[in-house]
């Protein structure tokens, strides 16, 4: 898992960047991910969703909240093969209000 520390507390969109690899094979690289303690992306196949190697896939998730501790977290969890993961971005909320 990944924790980044000291954000402002708030909203924020999220942006998670997977990318295929030369010679990959569907259903040889599944993962789950979970955001905040949330699973968004259960059994989720890279080279599928890429139509196979050498093409990127971007998901993204609006409202992910960062509590009062700053926190966020990101979980990654392999179901064959290992886990990947090529970028991540967050961009808060302007309002800044948690609701």
């Amino acid at each position: 898992s990944f924790v980044l520390r000291n954000l402002k507390p708030g909203r924020y969109v999220v942006r998670l960047f997977f990318a295929g690899s030369e010679g990959a094979v569907v259903g040889t690289r599944i993962q789950t991910v979970g955001v905040q303690g949330e699973t968004v992306l259960r059994d989720f196949d890279i080279s599928s969703s890429a139509d196979g190697g050498l093409r990127g896939v971007v998901s993204e998730f609006s409202g992910v909240v960062v509590g009062q501790d700053g926190i966020f977290e990101l979980n990654l969890a392999a179901t064959i093969g290992k886990t990947r993961i090529s970028g991540l971005e967050l961009v808060r909320d302007g309002s800044g209000k948690q609701q």
